[in-house]
């Protein structure tokens, strides 16, 4: 993403434990370049059934979702 500059809307699960965690919200508040956010639905109705894995789409969620408009077109100073 830094190195691409990209633009658009990630989703993600919000386990703060996850591997990615730290690098979009390293100090409990998200980088700059996460210039949107919202806290998806956990209604199963608003997700496609998956074929592999039974816990997506047939029932509700139990962990939130979050939908992140990133924009990595301005300059960033990671180092990567």
């Amino acid at each position: 993403m830094v190195i691409d500059r990209v633009c658009g809307v990630l989703v993600v699960l919000c386990w703060k434990s996850a591997v990615f965690w730290p690098f979009l919200c390293p100090s409990g508040v998200f980088i700059p370049q996460v210039v949107d956010w919202i806290d998806l639905l956990r209604e199963k109705q608003f997700y496609i059934k998956c074929k592999t894995r039974k816990e997506y789409g047939n029932a509700d969620l139990h962990f939130k979702m979050l939908a992140l408009r990133i924009d990595f077109k301005k300059g960033v100073n990671y180092c990567v």
